[in-house]
């Protein structure tokens, strides 16, 4: 049987996701405001409409809002290379 990308989130991701600390809404979220690409050591938000499958946080010092730290996006298994 081969996942389709939100069966690829739900058995492959996120269980291991959990067992490094992401469980707390403040450090994933699933929602960003435009999709993002990673590019070199930057990152690019894309113009129009999208979603990027997970950004993951991390809180630093006294920061008011966890910071972005990585970028995973989600395929189905027949999109794997």
């Amino acid at each position: 049987m081969s996942y389709n990308e939100a069966e690829t989130r739900y058995h492959l991701i996120d269980p291991v996701l959990r067992t490094k600390g992401y469980d707390d809404p403040q450090r994933i979220k699933l929602e960003t405001p435009a999709p993002v690409e990673p590019t070199g050591p930057k990152g690019r938000r894309r113009q129009g409409p999208g979603r990027t499958d997970y950004l993951l946080c991390v809180q630093v010092g006294d920061m008011p809002k966890p910071l972005p730290v990585a970028v995973l996006e989600a395929k189905k298994e027949s999109e794997v290379h």
